[in-house]
């Protein structure tokens, strides 16, 4: 029979076989846990509770679309008196609440970023969406060489829209950079060279008076009196017609209250990045609202990509506490930054634990799953027959060599009522992964959500 040994180990279920309850350890769950399809959360969070309030030090953090569940996480909190509980409405504008999506190195920011706006335009053409995300990207490491910290959305809108601007930003970085070009560790990861150079040769086009057919007498077209930039010389941008929608998006993101409250918030304002390295330094309980709004999707890649940056921001040695990241209605928060934790979350003491309904929410058009290659706890909950049949065809092939792994057959997950459900989960030695039936013990505390 499984025991518990650790305070933050948790209890799944029961083996239909045996009746023992089946235990997944501490490590274990550094491999991370995925729910699929009705959802079963909220039984694993309670036992998290449990431990913190019996003196255990862990970060425990809830994203979700939906505030009923988190509703009876407080309720919860109340019950075992715990204090250090945060709360993150951010379906509501919030000026008390700083999250800047550029504070971090620049490479990580600017790629974080690309990809936020570029799920929030959704379907485009790719060779649109490649010039688009290009443009993004190297404006944002263009800002944030050029201003650190201080950069923001205005910033970049005000780059992608006005082509002097731009030209007078590319002209300052490159004067520093020649003149500092033994210090370019100030930098950090940003390449200033390839940064100036992809403006200068592909996005700048200055403006010359042709009237002349020996190009060394020819003379700038200089901007008229009374222009914002008189005397300067007229430039325009290569790219203009393909960066429209994407500037469109970013305008009406700086338009929304809901969201620019939090990005462009008033002085004083909780500073998100310092809250998150405070958790996980000395534990604590943050819950997070995003909605089911329009912006709920912007806003849930943006709390998730700054808990990403809080991970990776401490080197592995630092991880003294375990941090369990519990993300319901996974889609909202799905981008390549989460694939990453997965893949590395381990050596930094996170463990992830998603939900999903179908598999569809996480599949793209290969019909492969990162997130499935790297999670090897997996709870089945009422799957429907299609999944059923996909899941069967894809486990050989879900995990590397030296792990065994057993299958279920797609005619045993219709034969399950709604009361039991499949474990799939990794033994003590994380060296192999069992699958059982199982079910769960009524519990008159559970919410009648079916969390």
């Amino acid at each position: 029979m499984e025991t518990v040994k650790g305070l933050f180990d948790i209890e799944l279920g029961y083996d239909m076989t045996t009746k023992e309850p089946i235990f997944l350890t501490e490590q274990a769950r550094l491999m991370h846990e995925m729910i699929i399809g009705h959802p079963g959360s909220f039984n694993q969070i309670k036992q998290d509770l449990k431990g913190i309030s019996r003196g255990g030090k862990a970060g425990l953090i809830v994203l979700d679309i939906k505030d009923e569940m988190l509703k009876d996480i407080m309720k919860e909190c109340e019950v075992l008196g715990l204090q250090n509980i945060s709360y993150l409405d951010l379906t509501q504008p919030n000026p008390h609440l700083n999250i800047n999506p550029f504070k971090g190195p620049a490479r990580g920011v600017a790629a974080n970023f690309k990809e936020m706006v570029s799920n929030e335009m959704g379907n485009q053409d790719e060779y649109f969406k490649g010039i688009q995300d290009e443009f993004v990207f190297h404006c944002i490491m263009l800002g944030k060489t050029r201003f650190g910290n201080a950069f923001d959305l205005h910033i970049l809108l005000r780059l992608m829209t006005e082509v002097r601007y731009l030209a007078v930003v590319v002209d300052e970085v490159r004067r520093y950079a020649d003149e500092f070009s033994e210090e370019l560790s100030f930098f950090e990861d940003a390449d200033v060279s390839n940064i100036v150079e992809y403006f200068n040769n592909e996005v700048l086009q200055y403006q010359w008076n042709d009237s002349s057919d020996n190009p060394f007498e020819r003379l700038p077209v200089s901007y008229p009196k009374g222009h914002k930039y008189e005397g300067m010389q007229v430039v325009q941008n290569r790219k203009e017609n393909y960066i429209i929608g994407i500037r469109t998006c970013i305008s009406d993101i700086l338009s929304n209250p809901i969201i620019a409250s939090s990005l462009m918030p008033a002085e004083g304002a909780l500073d998100l990045d310092l809250f998150l390295a405070a958790l996980f330094k000395e534990g604590g309980v943050l819950l997070v609202d995003t909605g089911e709004s329009k912006v709920s999707r912007f806003m849930g890649q943006l709390i998730s990509q700054k808990i990403q940056s809080a991970v990776f921001e401490r080197s592995p040695f630092m991880a003294k506490i375990p941090i369990y990241l519990y993300v319901n209605a996974m889609r909202t928060y799905m981008n390549y930054g989460l694939i990453r934790l997965l893949l590395q979350g381990r050596s930094y003491k996170v463990g992830v634990i998603c939900s999903i309904k179908e598999l569809r929410e996480i599949e793209n058009d290969s019909d492969d799953s990162l997130l499935l290659k790297n999670i090897k706890n997996v709870v089945y909950r009422g799957i429907n027959p299609n999944d059923a049949n996909r899941l069967f065809r894809r486990k050989p092939h879900l995990n590397p060599e030296g792990v065994k792994q057993s299958v279920i057959a797609p005619e045993e997950f219709a034969r399950l009522d709604f009361g039991h459900f499949y474990v799939e989960s990794v033994n003590e030695s994380l060296d192999e992964v069992k699958i059982r039936l199982a079910y769960f013990k009524s519990d008159q505390n559970t919410p009648s959500h079916n969390w």
